[in-house]
C-alpha cells in the first residue's frame, strides 16, 4: 500500500502509527549525498502527511535546503 493511502486512512481514523514499510538504516557519517523526500507521515514534529512532499537536499551528510510548503517550513525550524 502506497503512502498517500496510509495517510488517507490515518486522517480518516484520526490516529498515528508505524507502516510497516518503515525502516531505519544509519550511514556512514558524511557519507550521505543527494535528495531526500518526505511524502509520508513526518514524526516529528507534526505526525502527519504534509500538505506537498518535503525534499531535503544533502550533500556530505549535511542539509544543504529544505523545500516544500508550509510543512516543510515547519520542519525546518524544527531541524534547528
Amino acid at each position: 500500500m502506497c503512502a498517500k493511502r496510509y495517510c488517507e486512512n490515518e486522517e480518516r481514523n484520526n490516529q498515528l502509527f508505524w507502516r510497516p514499510f518503515v525502516r531505519q538504516t544509519v550511514s556512514r557519517f558524511g557519507s550521505v549525498n543527494g535528495p531526500i523526500v518526505f511524502d509520508g507521515s513526518v514524526t516529528p514534529p507534526f505526525g502527519h502527511c504534509p500538505d506537498e512532499p518535503i525534499r531535503l537536499t544533502v550533500k556530505d551528510g549535511v542539509i544543504e535546503k529544505v523545500e516544500g510548503g508550509e510543512d516543510a517550513k515547519t520542519y525546518e525550524k524544527w531541524l534547528e
